[in-house]
């Protein structure tokens, strides 16, 4: 089984307390440590730590690169406006035990994720990044309104999701919650992602293009397709609807529905390396938003 352990050597750097990758440390912690390449993965074996791979990708912040120097910053992510140590130390006590169970989970795929992504398999990481979403589907519209005072805002919120007296399934709830989400934030609701498709005069390229306007436009219709550029944008709020149509045209070949024609454009990697890596950028901006989310119920 992959782990989590500190990139830098703990006798040689000072890592603040509140951030640290052990108990008691909240789980939600050591996923964003993970998210900023802050850790390591390792594989125990017969009592030896066999290194897997640094994570030095930040997909929070790609302009921010983290050091053994600044680490605190990580601290930044949960904050506004930073408390003093005493204060977090608190704060993160408070949540350590919330749902941890559920985190663990979390953490452990995201592990996985991104040990696959480091290993060029996209697709095996564009799975584990599903599964992550599967499993914070229904927590998600949970947390945002747990921060809620106002019993009236909540049940308003909740009602914008759970439409037509019935519960929407699986990724659906994420996607509902997701698109309420955005109405009330302008900052999610405008920011965007871009996928480049790669030389772009070779038959592979347009072939992919091809099935992005015939496959995937037909259930996204708002993505955007520049065939000059070959840049295809997908707004935040729409990008669940994209990773489950994704997965539905590529993991399934039924004949009722128009499906990824994985064998014309060299298999799936070609697909999901293009778009892993930004969607895992994507995510981690969620998942920013979800740990302040969780941070503020605490505080209440």
């Amino acid at each position: 089984m992959i782990e989590i352990a500190e990139k830098w050597n703990p006798l040689e750097v000072d890592t603040p307390t509140a951030i640290r990758l052990q108990d008691p440390t909240p789980e939600i912690v050591k996923i964003i440590r993970l998210l900023c390449g802050t850790a390591c993965l390792i594989r125990r074996v017969n009592g030896m730590e066999d290194v897997l791979v640094e994570l030095d990708t930040n997909f929070i912040n790609p302009s921010h690169q983290h050091s053994a120097d600044n680490l605190t910053d990580i601290l930044d992510y949960f904050f506004d406006e930073r408390p003093d140590d005493a204060e977090i130390l608190q704060i993160f006590q408070a949540i350590s035990t919330y749902n941890r169970k559920f985190y663990v989970d979390i953490r452990n795929e995201i592990s996985y994720c991104l040990f696959a992504l480091s290993s060029d398999r996209a697709t095996e990481a564009f799975l584990f990044l599903y599964r992550v979403l599967e499993r914070l589907s229904s927590a998600c519209p949970l947390i945002y309104i747990s921060r809620e005072r106002d019993f009236r805002t909540a049940h308003s919120f909740l009602a914008g999701i759970f439409t037509e007296n019935k519960t929407p399934g699986e990724l659906a709830l994420l996607q509902s919650f997701i698109k309420n989400y955005a109405d009330s934030e302008e900052m999610f609701r405008e920011n965007s992602i871009d996928f480049a498709i790669e030389d772009l005069a070779s038959e592979p390229s347009q072939e992919m293009i091809r099935q992005w306007k015939n496959v995937i436009r037909k259930e996204v219709p708002h993505l955007i397709i520049d065939e000059d550029l070959g840049v295809i944008t997908c707004k935040f709020k729409d990008a669940v609807s994209l990773i489950v149509t994704i997965r539905n045209r590529c993991y399934h070949n039924k004949s009722a529905h128009v499906n990824f024609n994985l064998t014309k454009i060299g298999g799936s990697e070609p697909l999901f390396k293009m778009v892993m890596p930004k969607l895992m950028y994507w995510f981690s901006y969620l998942f920013i938003d979800f740990a302040k989310w969780q941070i503020t119920a605490a505080q209440r």
